[in-house]
């Protein structure tokens, strides 16, 4: 059984399914609800959609905007 909560609460490095290192995601695909990434791993061949929402923006300056 894949350990989601663990993959997203430790930054999405390793495959939830069987632990490896050895992922690797397509391209994003962006709209105006958000961004997702397919992401599949290469020791276990499991696929798995990562989703992204927008929570700031870096100006050129280096400060922050956060999402209200």
């Amino acid at each position: 059984m894949p350990d989601f909560s663990s993959y997203i609460n430790t930054g999405g490095c390793r495959c939830p399914y069987c632990g490896s290192y050895d992922i690797s995601g397509k391209a994003f695909d962006i709209d105006e609800t958000g961004v997702r990434q397919q992401v599949f791993c290469s020791e276990c061949d499991a696929e798995w959609t990562d989703t992204y929402t927008l929570s700031s923006v870096i100006e050129a300056d280096g400060s922050e905007i956060e999402k209200e």
